[in-house]
């Protein structure tokens, strides 16, 4: 598994404006060249590059797996249609950031109880996986708190031990951990962002960090 430190415009916050999948992954029209060669080298994914609700916070107002996007609802027609032909699911969320929400990869989903059940299954038939809502004490905004990939989860530090099993078993991922990034961030999607091929970090990262999401996310 690859991981590569960057930054956008001097930003450690990389997972504020990207997105990925194990084939794709989302950037802003903004992104320098750079970072687009940083995003295919350790992702392996064939970059595309929009804006959603005109937004270069990507990382926010979307999520995807290898089934769907998530996209905020003020996503406009041909922000959709990008997903659309890339043979992905759409769905939309009205109240709440679909990044911050939203904690999924290809076997599982998991949201907080404020997502109302009619909302939680229109995003189980478009991600294509069932989806768990559930009520944590430390965090509401799951999807901000952790970073899945298909092997393993970074969880938010403030989770019990009961909490972490039970994400760990309904993503089905061999290993989990609680991790920081950009030394100390403890929401783990705000500064990382990963596949099952590789992982991208902000700038700030330590090393320690870097081992410990090396060794949850990796296959080896």
């Amino acid at each position: 598994m690859k991981i590569l430190k960057t930054d956008v415009e001097r930003n450690p916050f990389i997972g504020m404006f990207l997105q990925t999948n194990e084939t794709h992954s989302f950037l802003p029209p903004t992104a320098p060249p750079h970072l687009v060669g940083q995003v295919q080298d350790a992702l392996g994914t064939q970059v595309v590059k929009l804006f959603i609700s005109q937004s270069p916070l990507i990382g926010i107002f979307s999520v995807v797996n290898s089934n769907g996007a998530v996209l905020s609802k003020q996503a406009e027609a041909q922000e959709i249609s990008v997903f659309k032909k890339l043979g992905l699911n759409a769905c939309f969320m009205d109240k709440l950031a679909p990044g911050n929400t939203v904690l999924c990869n290809d076997y599982g989903a998991v949201v907080p109880k404020l997502v109302e059940r009619k909302q939680a299954q229109e995003i189980q038939d478009c991600l294509g996986v069932a989806v768990l809502r559930a009520e944590f004490d430390s965090i509401q905004a799951i999807g901000s708190g952790c970073v899945a990939n298909n092997y393993g989860l970074l969880a938010y530090n403030e989770l019990d031990d009961g909490e972490i099993k039970t994400i760990a078993e309904h993503l089905k991922v061999k290993s989990s951990a609680r991790a920081t990034n950009n030394l100390g961030t403890p929401y783990n999607k705000y500064g990382l962002v990963a596949n099952s091929k590789g992982a991208i970090v902000g700038s700030l990262t330590t090393g320690f960090e870097l081992q410990r999401i090396y060794s949850t996310l990796s296959k080896e």
